[in-house]
């Protein structure tokens, strides 16, 4: 059933896509159920795809877990969508833990927020490497931040990279490099 949504997906047929993934989500295949929140998500039905998304969830995807969790927020459902951002970034979802670090920080909750940042970082990810270079810096503790910036910047990031360019072609005030960021 699965793969006759995709086919019906590929043919640029929505609704024969749908009862096809209905009838795999109903037969017990989580992946159809994933691939039906991910549609309905585009098409901005964001209830029915939380339905979905919580579907595929619940049997231990992780990639639905952070999609999940931004559509509760869509929705306004914070609480419900840390819930399960958090349970992503418990199953090692770096992106999940950056994500997590962000919306501590925006609550202004800094030791949880560089607590997460510090894990998506040692997993890999390269924007928690950054967001945790940034808080760093901002506590002087330049020689780790330095370390984290140069990780990501080793990754591709962008900013990071520019970043450390910078601080190595001059020094911020009091002496020493300074990292612009979120502060």
């Amino acid at each position: 059933m699965r793969n006759l949504g995709y086919l019906a997906d590929e043919r640029g047929r929505p609704e024969e896509c749908e009862k096809w993934w209905r009838a795999g989500t109903e037969a017990g295949d989580a992946t159809s159920a994933y691939n039906l929140g991910y549609m309905l998500a585009q098409q901005r039905r964001m209830e029915e795809a939380a339905q979905f998304y919580e579907i595929a969830s619940e049997a231990g995807d992780v990639e639905a877990m952070v999609n999940l969790s931004n559509v509760l927020d869509h929705l306004g459902r914070e609480d419900d969508a840390e819930q399960w951002l958090h349970r992503a970034a418990e199953q090692g979802d770096g992106g999940a833990m950056n994500n997590l670090g962000s919306r501590y920080f925006k609550a202004r909750r800094t030791d949880e927020a560089e607590e997460w940042w510090r894990k998506g970082a040692e997993a890999g990810e390269r924007e928690a490497m950054y967001n945790l270079a940034v808080v760093l810096d901002a506590r002087n503790d330049v020689e780790e931040a330095k370390r984290f910036l140069k990780a990501a910047a080793q990754r591709g990031h962008g900013r990071a990279r520019r970043l450390q360019e910078e601080m190595e072609a001059e020094q911020g005030p009091g002496g020493r490099p300074h990292i612009q960021g979120i502060f």
